[in-house]
């Protein structure tokens, strides 16, 4: 097993707990206790655009059918953290690691589309949300460039 195939496995494994991390704070906040996650407690506006977490979470877009975003960003992040387990696990297989990044690829083709909803329908973004996003492109990156570096199948 190569020194870096580990480090991105690794790097990546920890990316995803973080945004495991996030989902899990907000569906425990919000979702179970009503309340505001931690860091939403106090709303700010910046060029028109509020940061303020209850109007994202409450918005009619934070649902798909009967499952909030948060309740999807959990299962997307358990199974990538379960995905990274395995692949590290087995030794770092390439078509296993070429199966994450097209999972990887998935779950990152989804942050335009919820940055956009937030930014221009909502009028608001949600910490705990962009900390998902960003974990979701580091990831990706992260995953192609390793893809990349790594030889033909």
């Amino acid at each position: 097993m190569r020194q870096r195939t580990l480090a991105a496995a690794l790097l990546l494994l920890a990316f995803s707990a973080v945004g495991l991390a996030a989902a899990l704070e907000v569906y425990n906040s919000f979702y179970l206790h009503r309340s505001a996650p931690l860091a939403c407690t106090y709303p700010v506006r910046v060029s028109g655009v509020a940061v303020n977490c209850l109007d994202v979470l409450s918005s009619g877009y934070s649902r798909v059918y009967s499952f909030s975003l948060d309740e999807l960003a959990i299962a997307w992040f358990s199974a990538d953290l379960a995905l990274s387990a395995l692949t590290i696990a087995t030794g770092l297989p390439r078509a296993l690691r070429v199966a994450q990044a097209a999972w990887r690829f998935l779950g990152v083709s989804f942050v335009p589309y919820l940055v956009y909803l937030e930014l221009f329908r909502i009028h608001a973004i949600c910490v705990y949300c962009t900390t998902m996003h960003v974990m979701l492109i580091a990831n990706a990156v992260v995953a192609a460039a390793e893809l990349k570096g790594s030889g033909p199948l």
